[in-house]
């Protein structure tokens, strides 16, 4: 047998069930009285390409007063009412602030279905509203029919809206996507070409590297086919072949060094010795 609960845990559940259940009521309540507002305005022409927009706040001295639907150039505003009865004591205050709107050159309309059942107060407010301003404010009365109507349209028009939005959305995604992917194929190609760029350099220079040491080994060769080997290797060690530097090496053409004094005055006397001796054999 399934455990039997305590009186105090049972009262605690039946209240979590009850709160469920009247957020639920609530949440329907709304989700209808929205379904109407947007299905009755698109009825009646109350679009964005029209100008409208949908609860709009306007300042009045009684406070500010959220509009359901208003057009803000033409100054026309309209009041959704969807349920079942019409009491609530702010309703009031926003017809107080309806005047004060109108006075100041508002064209304002009451949607109000034909059978809700309006409080005393609340209907004497609405008729002195309406003989006083007959020009700028009217109440309509739409038959139950006409606003279930209206909470259908309502619906389609939430839903496509909706599907609308997840397309707009999945278009944003994919376009965020697009570029994000660009982005890393331009970096790909930077670091492509960066690698690339440095082999080419590194390559140059291990060219280079190559054709000085071939030069220099080629100028060594030509000063010992012309010279003593003790006086080829010190030019060598000193002078390295033209446009060759060898680095911390002293510049036999400096004049600065006794190495390259020496150097010099070896193959003068080299160069001067050198026809006598081929003339003599």
């Amino acid at each position: 047998m399934p455990e039997e609960l305590d009186p105090l845990k049972r009262a605690r559940l039946e209240r979590e069930r009850q709160d469920r259940a009247e957020k639920s009521r609530v949440r329907k309540i709304h989700e209808r009285a929205d379904n109407y507002h947007t299905g009755r305005a698109h009825e009646r022409g109350e679009t964005p390409e029209r100008g409208y927009q949908r609860e709009v706040t306007v300042s009045t001295e009684f406070g500010p007063r959220k509009l359901d639907s208003a057009n803000l150039t033409e100054r026309k505003a309209t009041e959704y009412k969807s349920g079942r009865q019409l009491k609530d004591p702010k309703t009031l205050i926003q017809l107080e602030k309806e005047r004060e709107l109108i006075q100041a050159g508002w064209q304002i309309t009451w949607s109000i279905p034909a059978d809700t059942k309006i409080d005393p107060s609340i209907q004497k407010s609405l008729n002195a509203l309406a003989r006083d301003h007959a020009d700028s404010f009217t109440v309509e009365r739409p038959t139950r029919e006409e606003v279930n109507r209206a909470i259908a349209l309502g619906k389609q028009l939430e839903r496509s809206a909706g599907k609308q939005l997840e397309l707009i959305d999945s278009q944003q995604l994919h376009r965020e996507q697009n570029a994000r992917d660009r982005v890393a194929r331009l970096q790909e190609i930077a670091r492509t070409r960066e690698a690339a760029d440095k082999a080419v350099q590194q390559q140059r220079e291990l060219d280079a590297a190559r054709a000085r040491e071939a030069a220099q080994l080629a100028y060594e060769r030509g000063l010992h086919r012309e010279l003593p080997g003790h006086v080829a290797q010190l030019i060598a060690r000193g002078m390295p072949a033209p446009g060759i530097e060898i680095a911390g090496a002293p510049d036999a053409d400096s004049g600065h060094t006794r190495a390259g004094n020496e150097a010099r005055a070896r193959t003068r006397e080299a160069r001067t010795k050198e026809p006598v001796a081929r003339t003599i054999s």
